[in-house]
């Protein structure tokens, strides 16, 4: 199970941001690049700290 671990999380995440798109009108599926405008800072961050933490050993993939 604690290899499927990540994958629940990040299937989660799409699960909970549906009733944004369909029940609230929110529009988060229907503008990609302000989507990925969106992510892209946090996801520079914590692909870095991925990176030091796995140089570290603390994690490994």
């Amino acid at each position: 199970m604690d290899r499927f671990q990540y994958l629940g999380l990040m299937l989660a995440c799409v699960i909970l941001t549906l009733p944004l798109e369909f029940v609230l009108g929110a529009r988060v599926w229907r503008q990609p690049l302000r989507t990925v405008k969106a992510i892209a800072p946090m996801y520079v961050i914590f692909v870095g700290w991925d990176l030091w933490a796995s140089h570290r050993g603390t994690w490994d993939f």
